[in-house]
């Protein structure tokens, strides 16, 4: 017995044999989700991360994927909009192709938390065995890692914590490569790479880029004294080729960006001010709770600037494992010894500056790119408890005592540690049934042509902020249930809803000059929403008939319904001149800058005249009669078009890159209507007309993947046979 013990194949399973544990402990956390199916729905100010964005996104996937196509476009947030190049949806990232194309929906969202945090529990434990941790050790650093703080206060947001569950992996790949640089090793580091940018979170792939450079440089610098430019331009070459695999989402992601306010940068002063990490926030090491608490509404405030945002703010590994930390950097400071953990202590103390912001030294950093493309510095202090738990080991290396007693200690820390994460975060998050989600809101019902039209939803943050600012969530799930009602920021997808608004993180100046246009233009008074005239033909010119609002509005709509909880209400009108996703238009206008889109808003006749930014240098009549039926909607739409004059067709549709039209099969151009609809000539007669969104930027970032990844096979192929 004792000789097969010995044997190399069982000692490699003995090493392994803790990952069962761990596992356990990651399935018996997210059980509540399977049992029955259910899903997080952490409020956040004014909405749901989760429940607004990233559970829509993932609807969005699975849908999609079922019907063997991808998301290039969903139709039903703004006027259209390319979801896949927001990034958000992650439809790249092989664990979302995987679950969400095979499995239910129901049951795909809480195996993506699991494989999620299996992913990160395996490859912190395969990093800290790398790094001379004996397996205890091992599972006490994973553990700390995988149910820090910032793990499992962004539940809500799915492609963060699947950004962050690759970071040991990495780490543990670029540790390997340095052993020894191998090309199939860097190849595999591309790849990992390539898939945390796939996740979404490009935030996360920046810094993970910057951070793990900085690791190596200080190591080869400080610690080993060699010549860095080697590694330097491996380095380099690993994260090139790692983009040039991600070019399918890279460039449509650009693309977005160069459409979006953010393709110069973000103000740095907003990076700094908007939501900053303050020094006491490290208080939260010791107790995440210590500042106040999200969940009861004692650290919620929209003042960001002066409190921060709890989620962002709070850095908490575990009471034990952050003592073993603080004293494994003491006792490497005592003994000065020349390692990688010296490395690993250096690059600790650049995330704690980081992601102070404002406050830290650093803080000119952000003014430059990458950084100044990111809100939130604070996120940093997702690679501080990275590096944290980490450190832990150091602690068992050095420290002198004896193997039963150091045995003892490690198992009673792990025990402790476990019961640590269960009484502060186990019923932290409040989830959601998925078969009361799939419930069609009361609200829906009262739109009688939803199929055909848009709606738009007014005050929608009043009803939730006034629970969340005061209360938080614990004890109110049933008023966030009825919130649903608002129908607003994405959350419409879910219910086969289109809205006329969404979740704004990369929106476009077209969609961001109509929101501040209809909002600066809605007044309200008294608890009473005035509707401008002006608003009022925006919003009919752009197929919106009902209104959604927190409150009573007056103007020319009619209320067709009303829901009510408590003190808390809904109200819904109608427009009866809201105009169809298509319509034909026999005059125009033309302007050439926003003042003159809003003086013409204010003057002309939307019924009749639509607004150019380019002349088609048309001879119309004064008016005519058309026809413009739907007949196909799969990818594209297709239309059987009449007119007895030629004219000009508005398709309510955001003009975006990407979207070409034909009218009996020859192209023609598109213009610019309306702020950000889309318009065509149309000769007289009858016609088939198509609109169709194949973007240039995806299929050459398509080309560039597609070979990218061919030669990643293809070399790592030829190199493991020549091993072999």
């Amino acid at each position: 017995m004792s000789v097969l013990l010995n044997y190399p194949k069982v000692k490699k399973v003995k090493k392994f044999w803790p990952l069962i544990p761990i596992f356990l402990i990651i399935f018996a956390f997210f059980a509540k989700l399977f049992f029955p199916p259910s899903v997080f729905f952490t409020p956040d100010f004014g909405r749901s991360d989760i429940l607004h964005s990233n559970l829509p996104a993932k609807y969005t996937l699975a849908e999609s994927l079922k019907n063997f196509s991808l998301p290039l476009w969903e139709n039903g947030i703004g006027q259209g909009f390319p979801i896949t190049a927001e990034g958000i949806i992650g439809t790249f990232y092989l664990p979302n192709l995987l679950i969400f194309g095979l499995l239910p929906f129901k049951i795909a969202i809480p195996v993506n938390y699991l494989v999620t945090f299996l992913i990160s529990a395996a490859g912190m434990y395969l990093l800290l065995t790398k790094l001379k941790a004996d397996p205890k050790e091992a599972t006490l650093g994973a553990i700390a890692y995988t149910f820090c703080a910032s793990m499992l206060l962004h539940v809500q947001h799915i492609n963060f914590i699947q950004a962050a569950s690759l970071l040991p992996l990495i780490l543990y790949s670029l540790l390997v490569f340095l052993e020894k640089t191998q090309v199939t090793r860097g190849l595999f580091i591309s790849f990992l790479f390539s898939q945390l940018f796939f996740t979404g979170f490009v935030q996360i792939f920046t810094y993970t880029v910057i951070i793990f450079f900085a690791l190596i440089a200080i190591h080869y610098i400080f610690v080993l004294k060699k010549n860095f430019l080697p590694i330097t331009a491996s380095y380099t070459l690993i994260v090139v080729f790692s983009l040039l695999l991600s070019a399918v989402q890279l460039i449509p992601s650009y693309e977005l960006i160069r459409q979006s306010d953010r393709q110069t940068g973000v103000d740095p002063a907003k990076i700094l001010d908007a939501f900053p990490l303050f020094p006491r926030n490290f208080l939260t090491y010791l107790n995440p709770h210590i500042l106040g608490d999200a969940a009861n509404g004692t650290y919620n405030s929209t003042d960001w600037s002066k409190k921060g945002i709890y989620w962002e703010n709070t850095a908490y590994i575990g009471l034990l494992p952050f003592i073993l930390t603080s004293a494994a950097l003491i006792l490497l400071a005592q003994k000065r010894e020349k390692n990688i953990f010296l490395a690993f202590a250096a690059v600790l103390f650049l995330t704690v500056l980081l992601s102070l912001g404002r406050f830290s030294p650093l803080h000119i950093l952000f003014s430059f790119p990458p950084l100044n493309f990111f809100r939130v510095p604070a996120r940093f202090i997702l690679f501080t408890q990275f590096f944290a738990s980490i450190m832990t080991i150091y602690f068992w290396k050095t420290i002198k005592i004896p193997k039963y007693l150091k045995k003892v200690l490690v198992l009673s820390i792990i025990v402790i540690t476990t019961a640590d994460i269960w009484y502060n975060w186990h019923s932290y998050n409040p989830t959601l049934k998925t078969q009361d989600l799939a419930k069609t809101p009361q609200i829906i019902e009262s739109l009688k042509e939803k199929d055909s039209f848009r709606i738009f939803t007014i005050g929608a943050p009043k009803n939730w902020n006034r629970i969340f600012l005061e209360s938080g969530w614990q004890g109110k799930e049933d008023y966030y249930y009825f919130f649903i009602n608002a129908q607003d920021q994405n959350l419409n997808i879910l219910y086969g809803v289109s809205q006329l608004s969404m979740f704004e993180t990369l929106p476009t100046r077209r969609y961001q000059l109509q929101q501040s246009i209809i909002k600066n233009n809605i007044n309200i008074e008294d608890n009473i929403i005035k509707v401008e005239k002006m608003v009022k033909d925006i919003l009919d010119n752009a197929n919106v008939k009902y209104l959604i609002t927190a409150s009573p509005v007056q103007g020319d709509y009619e209320q067709i319904a009303k829901l009510e909880k408590d003190d808390f209400a809904y109200f819904v009108y109608e427009s009866k001149s809201a105009k169809e996703k298509f319509n034909f238009y026999y005059d125009y206008q033309i302007v050439s800058t926003v003042g003159d889109y809003i003086q013409k808003f204010k003057d002309l006749n939307f019924g009749k005249t639509l607004v150019l930014e380019k002349d088609p240098n048309l001879n119309l009549a004064s008016s005519g009669n058309s026809k413009a039926v739907l007949i196909d909607q799969n990818g594209y739409l297709k239309l059987d078009v009449r007119t007895d004059e030629e004219g000009l067709l508005l398709n309510s549709q955001t003009f975006y890159p990407g979207w070409t039209a034909k009218v009996d099969g020859k192209e023609t151009e598109i213009f610019a209507a309306n702020i950000n609809s889309q318009a065509i000539v149309v000769p007289k007669g009858k016609h088939e007309v198509e609109f169709i969104y194949e973007p240039k930027s995806f299929k050459i970032g398509l080309i560039i993947s597609a070979i990218s990844y061919f030669a990643l096979i293809i070399i790592a192929a030829k190199k493991l046979l020549k091993a072999r």
